[in-house]
């Protein structure tokens, strides 16, 4: 959200959308403050709907599936705008020990390609694949396009599929695989 790409205009449209309050006059770094004050409330909202005597909530499997769920959507969300825009992502959006691996189907057989522990190389990687064939990545936001899933470690896998754009034309399919690790450093 700190991008140019992402003004202020965009972000006080999006509370003004969402009815979410914010103290006026609101700098750029005030309104995405409040966007994730608002997103971890929607986010404790649906954790949290009934009192607990305990210090510890637990979630039920159900509650547990839709907060993952919410995550998923919301992360393609992102991803695929900042993918689908002209800045792209960038090495900030990786871990230094990120992977990348990115397989290319057509009839004439198979381009495979491995990034490992490289994030300037994984953003390269993706701008040039996206370039190269003037992709636009169409995810399908429904239950079956994207879903959420925790491990046993805490990795949240998020798998989504769409279709492939170019010009206007539909010129195949993908599906991919993240997983996303929790910030260390953030709540």
């Amino acid at each position: 959200m700190r991008r140019k790409i992402v003004t202020k205009e965009i972000l006080f449209q999006y509370l003004d959308e969402n009815n979410v309050s914010f103290k006026s006059p609101a700098s750029k770094n005030d309104l995405i403050d409040r966007i994730i004050e608002y997103w971890n409330e929607s986010l404790t909202q649906t954790v949290l709907d009934e009192p607990v005597s305990s210090d510890v909530k637990e979630t039920s499997p159900g509650e547990s599936e839709q907060v993952i769920s919410q995550l998923a959507d919301q992360f393609a969300k992102w991803f695929y705008t900042m993918l689908n825009s002209d800045e792209g992502v960038g090495t900030e959006h990786f871990y230094a020990n990120a992977k990348l691996k990115i397989a290319i189907v057509t009839d004439e057989g198979c381009d495979l390609k491995e990034v490992e522990d490289n994030p300037e190389d994984i953003c390269s990687a993706l701008r040039t694949l996206k370039l190269q064939h003037q992709l636009y990545f169409n995810p399908d936001f429904t239950n079956e396009g994207i879903q959420g899933r925790i491990d046993p470690h805490g990795l949240v896998m998020v798998f989504t599929c769409g279709t492939l754009h170019a010009e206007d034309a539909i010129v195949g399919v993908f599906e991919q695989v993240f997983s996303l690790a929790r910030d260390t450093f953030c709540d």
